[in-house]
Formats: structure tokens, sequence, C-alpha cells
């Protein structure tokens, strides 16, 4: 699956992004205070951030590399 599959905001206007605690550590340098993480339960957590760009560092630090 590429980037732009990921490119849907929510209705309150966030890129959300659903991860495990392994991968919510592996870009927690990247989030900087600039996200509101939510923990969605079952070692889950919610990444919601409101700039596309961070949001777009924030796939590939994850390995979704293709735009299609």
């Amino acid at each position: 699956m590429g980037i732009r599959a990921y490119m849907r905001k929510s209705p309150d206007g966030y890129y959300v992004l659903v991860v495990s605690e392994g991968e919510l550590r592996a870009i927690e340098g990247l989030l900087g205070g600039r996200a509101v993480i939510e923990e969605a339960g079952g070692g889950k957590f919610m990444v919601k951030v409101r700039s596309r760009g961070l949001y777009v560092k924030v796939l590939r630090a994850l390995g979704v590399r293709r735009w299609s």
C-alpha cells in the first residue's frame, strides 16, 4: 500500500495513524511534541498530526515508500 492510501484527514482535521508500541517508540523522535497520542487498546496507539509533511515523514520512517 502506498502513501496516497493514507492521505485522508479525520473529520476533526488530523491525519491519523494506528501503530503498535514498538512502532511508536521508533517514531517518537520525529514527533517532537507535535502530535496527539491516544491509547487505542490492545497495545495499539493512535497518532494524530495536523502537519501533512510530518505525517509523510512518519509514514516513511515506518517503511511506506510508494505514493500509489
